[in-house]
Order: structure tokens, then C-alpha cells, then sequence
């Protein structure tokens, strides 16, 4: 079994090879099943130890959007996924860059990086936080960097609804957990349910109560 100790998604069962040649660690060929699907790490660890310069990629065909998953990821990433409650599998893979501390006295952890580009696989599902208004059957690609995370073709399901969106949400520089998010969203016969109702901002609810609209209808939203 492994946990690395930057990326913390434990593993276990794990089949392949260390090979270490003086100040550097190859990982060749880590394979394992997850989900019933095979997972596999490879890179490299150059100087292992406090000052080590990691270069590690992780993949997988169907790993679980579960809290093992959110929990091994940084808590900025972490805090975007969480918002959207995602639910599901995915499949692509996981780039991990660890280099040490540039200073003394900096933090012990260095500059860790990680980067993904991850497809969902059928079944999964988002409820966003901004607008909680379940979305089904969802497929499309999510991919994260350090300061962006962007939805790429995104398409899913609400009853008859068909709704297909994009975006990308910027960690902006500065203190605080700033983010510039930006969403686009259309959607095809959108009934005018207690769903949709119960998801709209305040005002929209309030204009709700005087206009009771009953059927669909198409939305272009942002």
C-alpha cells in the first residue's frame, strides 16, 4: 500500500517497481485496481528527503468522486470541488510537482503543484452550491490547475431538461480565498418547477410569487 505524503489518496494491493540509483527514485509501473478499474502511478523522486523535486502522474479509468478522493486534494481545490458536490466516477489523470522550499523559513511542505485532467464517466451528477439545482447524466471534462479550474462540455440532464454549460473559476492573487467565477449555461425545456424555484437567487423568488409560471422554457444564463 502506498500514501504520498503530498497528494494523500491511499491505495492499497499495489503491484510494480522502485528503482533507486543514488539520489534518485524511479517509479516505474505502480498498478492497483480502484472502483475495479486499474489505477497506475509513474515518475520520478530526485533527491528524496526534505529537499526532494517530485514528478509524479497518477491514472485511472474510474475513480471514485468521494470524500478519499476531495480530501487528497489542496484545500483551495478542495474547497471548488465541495462546492459543487459532484457524484460519480471519473477517468484521466493526476500530475503531482513537488519542489522544495526556496528560503528558510518557508513553509517545510515547498511548492506543490498538482494538475489534472479528468473525464466523467456515466452516472455522474453536480448540485452547485451558487445555484442548487440537481443535474444528472452529466458528462464533459474537468480540468484543474494550481489557480484555474475549467469545465469544459459540460452536458447533463434535469427530468426532460437537457443542459450543457462551461467556465472556468480564477483563484485571484492577493489574501482571502478570492475567486472569479465564470459560468455558461444554456438550457433546453426547463420546467418551471419547485426545483427551479427553490434554486433561484431572492429577487427571482420573489418575482416567482407574482408571475407563477407553469410550463418550460429555454435559458441562456451566465
Amino acid at each position: 500500500a502506498i500514501l504520498y505524503k503530498y497528494f494523500k489518496y491511499p491505495v492499497d494491493h499495489v503491484r510494480g517497481r522502485l528503482i533507486w540509483e543514488d539520489d534518485l527514485v524511479n517509479v516505474v509501473g505502480m498498478r492497483t485496481l480502484v472502483g475495479g478499474r486499474p489505477v497506475t502511478a509513474l515518475g520520478t523522486i530526485n533527491h528524496p528527503g526534505l529537499s526532494s523535486l517530485v514528478s509524479l502522474t497518477f491514472s485511472g479509468e474510474a475513480l471514485p468522486v468521494d470524500k478519499t478522493l476531495i480530501d487528497a486534494l489542496p484545500p483551495d481545490v478542495r474547497k471548488v470541488v465541495v462546492d459543487f458536490n459532484p457524484r460519480g466516477s471519473v477517468r484521466g489523470t493526476v500530475r503531482v510537482r513537488r519542489s522544495p522550499p526556496l528560503r528558510p523559513g518557508d513553509d517545510p511542505i515547498g511548492l506543490v503543484a498538482i494538475d489534472a485532467d479528468l473525464d466523467l464517466n456515466e452516472g455522474c451528477g453536480i448540485t452547485w452550491v451558487g445555484m442548487p439545482y440537481p443535474v444528472n447524466n452529466l458528462t464533459g471534462r474537468l480540468v484543474f490547475h494550481p489557480d484555474v479550474w475549467e469545465f469544459q462540455n459540460m452536458q447533463g440532464q434535469h427530468d426532460q431538461a437537457l443542459i450543457t454549460g462551461s467556465g472556468k473559476v480564477v483563484k485571484l492573487a492577493g489574501p482571502g480565498d478570492r475567486l472569479n467565477v465564470d459560468l455558461n449555461l444554456t438550457a433546453k425545456k426547463l420546467p418551471f418547477d419547485e426545483q427551479l424555484r427553490a434554486a433561484l437567487p431572492p429577487a427571482w423568488k420573489k418575482s416567482w410569487e407574482y408571475l407563477m409560471p407553469t410550463g418550460s422554457s429555454d435559458v441562456d444564463a451566465t
